[in-house]
């Protein structure tokens, strides 16, 4: 009987609902994870040196400091975020947040930690962000605050259900602002990372805020 129980209260994988070995996915899911490798410190293009910028970015460099992140927005990332957004499962989101606090470790120092905003009709819509669960681990690890309050969104069409690049920079342009005065090393904090649009918006306010130093951290990339 206590084995039983044993077996029957083990995690299970998100993904697959087998066992799960470690954080909430399988074995052979996690075998699955790709990392994104060597890629542009402002953006996901691949490059052979990760400390020089790509030529786009050297043309035109973001707003913000550096990127970081975990890996290619493919299988089985795409399934724990999903499940984690619009699924509202704990364990996803449990598992999303692991990933982003242990990218975060290579970050050398840290003042704040933001996570990005959404409008306030899909917050209700929704019912929580969650980026503040990403953030949160981040904060808690590093030991700085986190001001889920230091951005405000204004309502536009989901980038999502845009078809390229350049309507989505100009859907988002303008759509973020500062709600506070922030100086030192900032982390934006998001869970996937398409155009870099919205991270490009958001990090502008930050930047117009009074933040020396912006980094943003996506758990995957498309």
């Amino acid at each position: 009987m206590i084995q039983h129980l044993s077996a029957y209260f083990r995690r299970h994988c998100v993904v697959c609902q087998d066992i799960a070995d470690e954080q909430w996915l399988c074995r052979s899911c996690a075998a699955q994870l790709r990392p994104i490798g060597l890629h542009c410190p402002t953006c996901a293009s691949a490059v052979a040196d990760p400390t020089i910028p790509c030529g786009r970015c050297l043309a035109h460099p973001p707003p913000f400091d550096q990127l970081f992140i975990g890996y290619r927005y493919q299988e089985p990332v795409r399934s724990v975020l999903l499940a984690a957004k619009y699924g509202f499962q704990r364990a996803a989101l449990a598992q999303y947040a692991e990933w982003a606090k242990a990218l975060s470790w290579s970050i050398e120092a840290l003042d704040y930690v933001v996570p990005m905003p959404i409008a306030k009709r899909r917050l209700v819509q929704r019912g929580f962000n969650q980026t503040h669960y990403l953030g949160s681990a981040i904060a808690k690890a590093h030991g700085v605050p986190l001001l889920k309050q230091a951005l405000i969104k204004a309502s536009r069409p989901p980038q999502s259900t845009l078809d390229s690049d350049s309507a989505r920079r100009r859907n988002i342009a303008g759509a973020f602002r500062a709600r506070q005065k922030l100086s030192g090393r900032v982390l934006l904090v998001d869970d996937v990372l398409t155009s870099g649009a919205t991270a490009s918006a958001a990090a502008r306010a930050l930047r117009e805020g009074g933040a020396d130093w912006i980094g943003v951290l996506v758990v995957a990339a498309r």
